[in-house]
């Protein structure tokens, strides 16, 4: 790609393909300028507007992002991966009315994609409507059985109701048939903390890290299984290693 940009530095693809490159090496910040330009470049495209949207998001520019992935939605009202991402960035920030409206219309728009039921499920769960959460959890790993945003939030949701050893039943059930993916396996660490068995949980993080070491969370939450134990200062050697 770099060979394609030393021909011509105004070239949209590769400018593209180097803003994709850089999101994924979690270089945010860098992969935001280059998506502007790319953006500047071509202001018709929503997929430009998108990614430009997942790298404000990446990098802690929530107010950006939304505006990134609302344009991105203007120019292409059908953008399902736009609609998710919105949503689900709606949600974090506490706008639950924009997250529950463009939620709905993605559900119109795509009555089979499962990300929009967990954007519902989200909202649900914030308001305290643990019901309609997991309603809307199932709906979603109805869908995708594998989407891990939905096997997430029914982990949140399992945790907080005392059910987090049948959140790692179903997860165990899952790994079996995904044993290469780090989410998952993640995922699993905490419905085994949450239910107090450490070792197991232990065990599961280490298999995350094993098939993907940048996973910053998994050191943080080494860290609470080392702080659950009493080992204050392996725990704290876990968050230095989250920060590098």
């Amino acid at each position: 790609n770099q060979e394609i940009l030393a021909v011509n530095p105004a070239d949209t693809e590769g400018m593209f393909a180097n803003g994709r490159i850089l999101l994924q090496e979690g270089l945010s910040a860098q992969a935001v300028a280059e998506f502007e330009k790319v953006v500047r470049a071509d202001p018709k495209s929503a997929r430009n507007y998108y990614f430009l949207g997942l790298a404000q998001r990446e990098a802690g520019l929530p107010i950006s992002a939304k505006g990134s992935l609302a344009k991105a939605l203007e120019l292409n009202p059908g953008f399902a991966e736009a609609s998710s991402a919105l949503a689900a960035l709606s949600v974090r920030t506490g706008d639950y009315e924009r997250a529950t409206k463009v939620a709905s219309k993605a559900l119109v728009s795509h009555p089979n994609h499962a990300s929009p039921h967990v954007s519902e499920a989200e909202v649900a769960f914030a308001k305290g409507d643990a019901k309609e959460s997991e309603a809307q959890i199932q709906e979603a790993l109805r869908r995708d059985p594998t989407l891990l945003p939905a096997l997430a939030t029914m982990v949140k949701l399992y945790g907080a109701q005392g059910r987090s050893r049948e959140a790692a039943e179903r997860l165990e059930t899952l790994v079996q048939g995904h044993p290469n993916n780090a989410g998952m396996h993640f995922l699993l660490a905490i419905a085994y903390f949450d239910s107090k068995d450490l070792d197991r949980s232990e065990g599961s993080l280490k298999k995350a890290l094993e098939l993907d070491p940048k996973i910053t969370d998994d050191y943080t939450m080494m860290a609470n299984i080392d702080s659950a134990r009493g080992l204050i200062e392996k725990a704290q050697a876990d968050l230095r290693s989250a920060i590098q």
